[in-house]
């Protein structure tokens, strides 16, 4: 736990404007309370780390074998350890120091130096823990993660990259098994920000394994573009037509039903892509055969991807009552967030509908209910029903089949937009 804790700080600290330290073989600070940990520094710039960092946990390795295990350790980053550790003593570098602090909730990383806290140490052991490392995303510079061997490590660390993209908050994974490097160093592509390793277990195939790792990702993120604009949510016009007049699916099909009336023109957005979603009317619109609902939102098959007003996304199986939506006005272009009210699912005709964006750059699909009642939104601030789509070449579209579509480029984790690519058919 304290590794991970370590590990976090120094990731922090490569983060810093540049510190000029005097070189010693070994530095040690007393420590009231806790382990301290001796990170070799190098220069960032300022809250970019590109790469991924390697970390010494020497806390649990005993003084007389230390020597021979730091014979099978190449150059880590961080160097982890208590205040009485003499490992890596013939290294000549500078270092900066970091203390974890033991407290009554989780433990604090702090910054000797500048005593500030730059980090926490979450142990996950349950669901329980993941949520506490969620709820810890955003308020810190770096998490340190520590997952117990019986526990699930893979997913919990998908889950936390693609929440912590756009929370400003870095991971650090502890790892002493050879067979989770690979995955937390590639995970959703991006992978962690640091693995820390316990020098006391860790063999010669485990060190050239996170090397190895480091390596790679070192390649790959100077590869890598960081995420523009354009991968931010956007509202354009496009075309939408029924792959075939010939052919319908029975679907189990959700009904959205809001605690708010909507108005003829708001809608949801959904799709059977989160990079591409129409605008799905609600059923407010008068009709002569129907009563209007005017709460409403026929939003079709249980797999499709609903918008939410915190701009994640979710399956419409996964809704539920009171979770907040994103409503929006096809005409006046403006959004609102609604509560769901009640959901209701049945076994329904539907139609399959190709969708692609004005300059074809983008494609996706959605199933809709094959009924009237079901109206996409048009640029103009009119609509179109479903059953008004036809199936033809896209060369003959007419004017009737141009709708409004909302784009990204970014893909999604568990609802949440990362930047790694993804690839939905």
């Amino acid at each position: 736990m304290y590794a991970s804790t370590i590990l976090l700080l120094s990731i922090t600290v490569l983060c810093v404007p540049a510190v000029a330290f005097v070189s010693t073989n070994h530095i040690k600070v007393a420590s009231s309370s806790g382990a301290i940990f001796h990170t070799r520094y190098k220069s960032f710039e300022r809250n970019v780390c590109l790469g991924m960092q390697v970390w010494y946990d020497s806390r649990y390795l005993e003084d007389n074998k230390a020597l021979d295990v730091d014979s099978l350790c190449q150059d880590p980053d961080v160097l982890f350890s208590t205040k009485d550790s003499k490992t890596f003593t013939g290294l000549s570098e500078n270092y900066r120091i970091f203390q974890v602090h033991e407290t009554d909730q989780s433990p604090l990383v702090e910054d000797t130096e500048t005593k500030r806290r730059i980090g926490t140490i979450i142990n996950i052991e349950d669901p329980k823990g993941q949520e506490e490392a969620m709820a810890t995303l955003g308020s810190v510079e770096w998490l340190v993660v520590e997952c117990h061997s019986d526990s699930w490590q893979m997913i919990p660390a998908e889950n936390l990259i693609a929440a912590a993209q756009a929370s400003g908050t870095k991971l650090a994974f502890c790892v002493d098994d050879v067979s989770n490097v690979g995955g937390l160093a590639r995970a959703l592509e991006l992978g962690v920000d640091a693995l820390c390793v316990n020098a006391a277990v860790a063999t010669k195939e485990l060190w050239d394994s996170v090397f190895e790792a480091r390596q790679e990702r070192q390649v790959y993120d100077e590869q890598v573009k960081e995420v523009t604009d354009e991968s931010n949510p956007r509202v354009e016009d496009g075309i939408c037509w029924r792959r075939s007049t010939q052919s319908t699916m029975l679907a189990d099909r959700v009904c959205v039903d809001f605690v708010q009336n909507l108005l003829p023109e708001e809608g949801c957005w959904i799709g059977s892509s989160a990079k591409i979603n129409v605008l799905v009317l609600s059923e407010a619109a008068v009709s002569q055969y129907v009563p209007s609902r005017k709460f409403r939102v026929n939003a079709g098959p249980v797999h499709s991807y609903i918008v939410m007003h915190n701009k994640t996304t979710k399956y419409l199986s996964e809704l539920e009552a009171g979770d907040l939506v994103e409503v929006h006005n096809s005409k006046t272009g403006i959004s609102r967030g609604l509560a769901v009210g009640r959901l209701k699912q049945e076994l329904r005709p539907c139609v399959l509908l190709e969708l692609e964006s004005e300059d074809e750059s983008q494609r996706g699909q959605i199933f809709l209910q094959q009924a009237e009642t079901v109206r996409l939104a048009q640029p103009t601030g009119e609509f179109i029903r479903v059953t008004e789509l036809q199936s033809q070449a896209k060369k003959n579209m007419q004017s009737i089949s141009r709708i409004l579509l909302r784009l990204t480029t970014a893909g999604t984790h568990v609802g949440k937009a990362y930047s790694g690519s993804v690839n939905e058919k």
